[in-house]
């Protein structure tokens, strides 16, 4: 018997989330969404170019918004590759990563890669949960001892959840499912470092999505792992062994958050806070004397106080409220070249402050909390927030995530933005998923967005 998590317990667990509830379904439908608008802006962006360039297969499966025939390994980490690029896609404080530029990806390029027997929209939406349950059982186990240890949790965890969604789509057994699993977990590799050079990050959570992809067909043609790897192996490594927690029967998705703005989620409890305040006081950037932030150290480890270039401005919690002060933009396309060398968001940088309050450790990452005053003409105003917009204890409408779906593939999608936004919203009722593969493989404008990561 084995103490811990095995992965024959994980498929159990996972199994659980097999036939999802109306709850989950409806937050599978959005997280998909979501993802595909992350996508576009990852599109715009254009730092997957550089990717593109290095790859020189050919085969059945377009990468998204190319229309480029590729290999289905190929299209797999391209599309990965711009799911995580613009790093506006939902996350999960429990594991310190981000599911759906793993899932969602993996789902879809492999159901393309079958289009003679794609699964059912019932089939996709049951390895999407099924997917996102594996990635939170495992992680939640190892955070956040795997980032103090140097490690991204998305990349690390990657191939594990690629390999689920894979078996899941290709109907896999219990037992090759367990394999599959097994096999990927020695196959996670990634820096936390790395996100210093957001630009190229990616790569490394499309490397995993694809290791888990190879797994999954290892296990389906009879390879086997060992059963009690995660226990002695990857919790040791990647977290010093197994963080114990009780056991909870919640659906690991309906944990997950999304992200309204773009940067670290380090910035994003501090930003609500302090536009909160301007809004209240009706406080514009020019009335600002100064702003003092507090935060927990974890988040405080991340922030880069005097930022250079467009990548590292997305770890400064001054240029993020900086520039929302002055321009208005919380999206990826504010950390830009233009947006960092502005001298009024220079100015009004030069008078906020980090700072750690340690009484805020206490709840990490339980909460991502944020204490924040604004020092104006009419005195000092303070605003302390548990929880960004977006967590499940401070939701945001449906509504709200349609406009950002809305914003941020628009440019890309043109005319078939609407028809893809209503063809998810309803996958249930669709009679397969071919239409919107071929939405997502149609090859769109190279539109070019004013971030440069």
């Amino acid at each position: 018997m084995v103490d811990g998590l095995s992965t024959r317990t994980l498929v159990q667990y996972a199994l659980e989330a097999d036939r999802p509830d109306a709850r989950v379904r409806e937050a599978v439908r959005l997280r998909v969404l979501d993802l595909i608008g992350c996508a576009c802006a990852g599109y715009r962006i254009g730092t997957w170019r550089g990717l593109a360039h290095a790859l020189d297969g050919s085969g059945g499966v377009c990468s998204w918004f190319e229309g480029t025939p590729r290999a289905t390994a190929d299209a797999l980490r391209m599309n990965a590759f711009m799911s995580h690029a613009a790093y506006m896609e939902d996350g999960s404080r429990s594991t310190g990563g981000h599911p759906s530029c793993v899932v969602t990806p993996t789902a879809l390029t492999v159901a393309a890669s079958n289009r003679g027997r794609l699964p059912t929209p019932d089939d996709f939406l049951a390895a999407v949960a099924f997917g996102y349950e594996v990635f939170l059982r495992v992680g939640e186990r190892a955070y956040p001892a795997i980032v103090e240890r140097g490690f991204q949790s998305t990349a690390v965890l990657a191939p594990i959840t690629s390999a689920a969604v894979t078996a899941r789509l290709l109907c896999l057994s219990k037992t090759e499912v367990m394999h599959a699993l097994a096999i990927a977990s020695n196959m996670g590799a990634g820096l936390k470092a790395a996100l210093r050079a957001s630009a190229t990050q990616p790569l490394q959570v499309a490397q995993g999505c694809e290791a888990g992809r190879v797994a999954a067909l290892m296990a389906a043609g009879g390879a086997r792992g060992h059963e009690a790897i995660l226990v002695e192996g990857f919790y040791p490594a990647y977290a010093g062994g197994e963080r114990p927690l009780p056991e909870s029967h919640v659906p690991r998705i309906l944990e997950t958050y999304f992200k309204v703005h773009g940067g670290c989620r380090g910035n994003h409890a501090p930003l609500d806070a302090f536009l909160s305040l301007t809004k209240e006081h009706e406080t514009t950037d020019t009335d600002l004397r100064a702003v003092s932030v507090f935060v927990d150290r974890h988040t405080l480890a991340a922030e880069i106080k005097h930022p250079e270039t467009p990548a590292q401005a997305q770890f400064s919690i001054a240029f993020a409220i900086a520039v929302a002060a002055v321009h208005g933009e919380t999206s990826a396309f504010a950390f830009s070249e233009d947006r960092l060398a502005d001298p009024s968001v220079r100015a009004l940088m030069a008078r906020i402050a980090v700072r750690h309050d340690p009484a805020l450790d206490a709840d990490y990452p339980a909460k991502r909390a944020s204490r924040v005053a604004i020092e104006t003409v009419s005195g000092v105003h303070t605003l302390s927030l548990d929880y960004p917009v977006g967590e499940p204890e401070n939701p945001i409408a449906s509504e709200a995530l349609c406009r950002k779906y809305d914003e941020l593939a628009r440019p890309v999608l043109g005319d078939d933005t609407d028809r893809v936004r209503d063809f998810v919203l309803d996958l249930e009722r669709q009679p397969n998923l071919a239409p919107l593969l071929d939405a997502l493989e149609r090859g769109r404008p190279q539109v070019s967005g004013d971030a440069v990561l």
